[in-house]
């Protein structure tokens, strides 16, 4: 969900319109052997590699390093250890002490989202005082009111492929706008308004703050006197379907050996037009014992 293409080109924006500074950095946390294609879009636009740094840390010792991207799985420099340093990703991640301490390296923190309930790092980087920039679509705008003191990313809409969902994307123009006016802020100002946003986070997200809401909608639920001992149906992932030429009594055999349930009919249809159109049965067969297993899990 975030716009990494979008924040490269607004940054190389940002150096192109700004000549006269110098000494500025990129510093990606996240992984660059998933997702996009981070190396690739630095040379697409142009960028300098040794502007662009990224966070390792190594899956020995625990350290972390900031530098620019030399691949994966490189030996550490400082224990010797080799083939151990990754970009940090969701197994090979930092602890909240490391994070914070990223955070901090920080002078303004981007996030161009595309859309999410949640984009917990905006808070993380206001706990911290840093200014933020983010756009204000979907969580983007209670990070956006006010009292958050970000400054906010222009955007426009595009809808996602199948889902129909309306996403959000940044212009990289504004990115460039908004670094430019953090640039020129003072010191003092942006220590003023990095005060002021960790003080509306603590406000509104702490856990006492939302710890009460969820009390409070819980508290609000009429008592059904749930059975917390009821045993839930499983499902037999490994049942043994017989192979039969009558496609109908096959379909059935998953429904009610794997699923263990009746068939409902638009799907007992689904799968027969699949199989008369081509469809592996071993490939309809390994589906529902996918689902049977997802579901016991």
């Amino acid at each position: 969900r975030k716009l990494f293409p979008n924040l490269i080109a607004g940054y190389k924006l940002f150096k192109d319109q700004n000549p006269e500074i110098k000494n500025t950095r990129l510093l990606f946390y996240t992984s660059f052997s998933e997702g996009w294609d981070i190396p690739r879009l630095i040379k697409e636009y142009g960028l300098n590699p040794e502007e662009v740094l990224a966070c390792y840390k190594c899956r020995v010792t625990g350290e972390y390093f900031v530098m620019p991207f030399k691949g994966q799985d490189l030996d550490n420099p400082n224990s010797g250890h080799q083939k151990t340093l990754v970009t940090v990703n969701t197994q090979d991640k930092l602890p909240a002490e490391q994070v914070n301490e990223w955070y901090n390296l920080l002078d303004v923190f981007c996030l161009p989202i595309t859309s999410g309930g949640q984009e917990r790092a905006v808070q993380e980087a206001k706990l911290c005082e840093i200014i933020t920039l983010i756009n204000p679509y979907s969580c983007g705008e209670d990070n956006c009111v006010p009292e958050a003191y970000s400054l906010p990313l222009d955007f426009s809409t595009y809808r996602e492929i199948g889902t129909q969902f309306i996403k959000a994307s940044v212009y990289p123009q504004s990115i460039a706008k908004q670094l430019k006016k953090v640039y020129e802020t003072s010191p003092e100002k942006r220590r003023e308004w990095g005060k002021l946003a960790r003080k509306w986070v603590l406000e509104n997200f702490s856990i006492e703050v939302i710890g009460k809401q969820y009390e409070a909608l819980i508290d609000s639920m009429p008592d059904h006197n749930y059975d917390f001992n009821e045993k839930v149906q499983l499902q037999v992932p490994n049942a043994v379907i017989i192979e039969t030429e009558d496609t109908k009594e096959w379909v059935k055999q998953l429904y009610n050996k794997i699923l263990v349930t009746e068939p409902d009919p638009q799907g007992f249809q689904y799968w027969q037009d699949a199989i008369k159109n081509g469809m592996p049965k071993e490939q309809i067969l390994n589906y529902f014992r996918k689902i049977a297993t997802d579901h016991n899990s």
